[in-house]
């Protein structure tokens, strides 16, 4: 004999649905996921989240660590509100608002090494409503300026997608620079594993994640610098996934 389903279970799950749909939200980060920083430097990551729905929403937002390094410290921001990872903030959207003032913060020391930090955010009014952003801090051998000397005149050089995966293709843009050059990829410890020669009339360039004898890379982070007349104008990390 079938189980009867009564006509007041399908209308409770009709309303559910209804109520639900009406929560959503944006989340986006505003600044680069994947930063170098010197040692004893900061990164400084900020993210914005928009109430996307048609109700009003309160959000629980906690940022977590996957990968961490020895003595690297890393907190989360929320309206001048700080935490430490793994400690939940609530923050509450009107229809149409948005919030930008969610900051993950990541102090490193001297111990080189990559910080992986997740920040991940769910809706309470519809919990099955939630989203996560990575970010990357790396600090590494031949990271500091004693050995990468960046020029006061640097240029941007924007990545994307970053992080990414092999046998697909980053992109390297270079914003408003007009010179010949060398793009040049590194490994953490700092050997040369690419370089791309450029000329006035290029802007950007790709990569498929492989090195300068055609062998694809292992995934991990690299270094990305941009130099010109042996200076670094540009640099800034990639990272490789599975």
């Amino acid at each position: 004999m079938k189980p009867k389903i009564s006509g007041f279970f399908i209308l409770s799950l009709i309303f559910a649905s209804l109520v639900w749909s009406q929560y959503s939200f944006d989340l986006s980060c505003l600044s680069d996921t994947v930063q170098i920083v010197e040692p004893n430097g900061v990164a400084n990551f900020r993210f914005q989240l928009t109430n996307t729905g048609s109700l009003s929403d309160v959000y629980g937002i906690i940022c977590v660590v996957l990968e961490s390094v020895p003595g690297w410290f890393a907190s989360l921001c929320v309206r001048g509100h700080c935490v430490l990872p793994g400690s939940i903030i609530y923050d509450s959207l009107n229809v149409g608002q948005s919030d930008t003032t969610i900051d993950i913060s990541v102090y490193s020391n001297q111990t080189p090494g990559r910080e992986i930090l997740s920040l991940n955010v769910r809706s309470l009014g519809d919990p099955t409503q939630k989203d996560s952003i990575r970010v990357y801090t790396q600090v590494g051998p031949g990271i500091g300026e004693n050995h990468l000397p960046l020029t006061a005149g640097r240029c941007p050089l924007k990545i994307y997608p970053n992080p990414f995966k092999p046998k697909t293709f980053a992109r390297f843009i270079l914003n408003s620079y007009k010179a010949s050059g060398e793009l040049k990829i590194y490994t953490i410890s700092g050997k040369l594993v690419k370089f791309i020669n450029s000329n006035p009339s290029e802007a950007d360039f790709i990569w498929d994640g492989r090195d300068q004898t055609g062998q694809f890379l292992p995934p991990g982070s690299y270094i990305v610098t941009f130099t010109n007349d042996d200076k670094i104008i540009a640099m800034k990390s990639i990272v490789i996934i599975k």
